[in-house]
């Protein structure tokens, strides 16, 4: 299985978002880990009820680049774009 989400992450990603529910805080949290883990450049962004209720544990334990918090449609577009004009 590491070696096909490496290979997903390869052709795919250069952001990762994780709208993340607390009921799946863990699993997401050991993905993220995972991945950081293999892809040093890849950018982190977490939304989602949970980051929405507890920013600070979600900051505290994947340290993502971004933390969106509400809803998150607009605020998601705008980092794709700050991140696509830098």
């Amino acid at each position: 299985m590491k070696k096909k989400i490496k290979n997903i992450a390869l052709i795919y990603c250069k952001i990762n978002y994780d709208s993340i529910e607390t009921v799946a805080y863990e699993r997401t949290l050991a993905i993220n880990r995972f991945l950081k883990k293999h892809f040093q450049g890849l950018i982190f962004c977490a939304g989602g009820i949970h980051t929405t209720a507890l920013p600070g544990q979600t900051y505290n334990d994947m340290h993502p680049d971004f933390l969106i918090i509400g809803e998150g449609e607009f605020s998601f577009r705008q980092v794709i774009e700050k991140i696509n004009s830098s």
